[in-house]
C-alpha cells in the first residue's frame, strides 16, 4: 500500500499565501528602485516614477480583490464547500470590519450547509452583519443568508421557525423578477419548506422552477434533487 503524501507544513502555506498578495507588490518596488536609480533624469522625474508605482499597486490589489470575488462567487455556484471555506477563511483571518466580513460569513454559512454542519453553519449567520453592507450591496447577501437559514432550521426540526424565516425574509408569493436571485432562492426556499410540511406537489412545482431555469446555478439544481429525493 502506497503512503500518503505528508501534509505540507503550516509555516510554507503562510509564506505561500505572503508571496501570493505581496510578490508582485515587492518585486515591482525593488524594480522601480533600481530604474530610478539608474535613470538620468532629474527629482521631478524620479517623482513621477514613484507616482506610476502608485498606480502598479492600486491596480494590482483591485486585481486582487476582483479575482477573490470571483473565485467566491465560482464556488458558492458549484457548491465546492472546501474551495468556499478555503477562499473565505484565509480573507476572514486579514479583516476585521463587519462591513467586509459579513460576506465571507455567509459564504462560510453556506460551505456549512452544504457539508451538514448545522451549529457552525448558525454561528457564521449570526455573526454577519448585513446591516453594514451597503444596500446594493446588501440584498443578495441576504437572500442567501436566508435561504441557508431556512435549510439549517428545517435539518434541526425547526419547521414553524423555518417558515417565519420564509415569509419575513424571502416573501415567496411576491412577484419577484422572473430568472432573478429573489426569484431562484424564494423558490429553492419555498419547495423546501413546503416538502417538510409534507406538501409535496406543492414543493415540486416550486422546485422545478428552479431545476428548469436557465439562470440556476449547479448548487441549486443540487439542492432541488436532495429535497425532492
Amino acid at each position: 500500500m502506497i503512503d500518503p503524501p505528508a501534509p505540507r507544513p503550516s509555516w510554507l502555506d503562510a509564506a505561500w499565501r505572503v508571496l501570493q498578495v505581496w510578490g508582485v507588490p515587492v518585486g515591482m518596488s525593488g524594480a522601480y528602485i533600481v530604474l530610478m536609480w539608474s535613470s538620468d533624469t532629474d527629482v521631478a522625474g524620479k517623482a513621477w516614477m514613484a507616482i506610476g508605482l502608485g498606480f502598479v499597486f492600486v491596480i494590482w490589489f483591485v486585481f486582487r480583490m476582483l479575482t477573490q470575488d470571483a473565485a467566491l462567487a465560482r464556488a458558492i455556484a458549484l457548491g465546492d464547500a472546501p474551495r468556499i471555506l478555503d477562499v473565505s477563511g484565509r480573507y476572514l483571518e486579514t479583516h476585521r470590519a463587519a462591513k467586509a466580513r459579513a460576506p465571507y460569513l455567509v459564504a462560510r454559512a453556506f460551505a456549512h450547509e452544504l457539508r451538514g454542519e448545522w451549529p457552525p453553519a448558525f454561528a457564521a449567520l449570526d455573526e454577519a452583519k448585513l446591516d453594514a453592507l451597503p444596500p446594493a450591496k446588501r440584498a443578495r447577501w441576504q437572500l442567501r443568508a436566508a435561504s441557508t437559514r431556512i435549510a439549517a432550521l428545517l435539518a434541526t426540526g425547526e419547521l414553524a421557525r423555518a417558515r417565519e424565516v420564509l415569509e419575513r425574509e424571502l416573501a415567496p408569493d411576491a412577484p419577484h423578477p422572473l430568472h432573478s436571485d429573489a426569484y431562484l432562492v424564494a423558490n429553492l426556499a419555498a419547495g423546501r419548506v413546503l416538502a417538510a410540511e409534507g406538501k409535496r406537489a406543492e414543493a415540486a412545482a416550486r422546485l422545478a422552477l428552479v431545476r428548469d431555469d436557465i439562470r440556476a446555478t449547479t448548487a441549486m439544481r443540487a439542492a432541488v434533487q436532495t429535497v425532492l429525493a
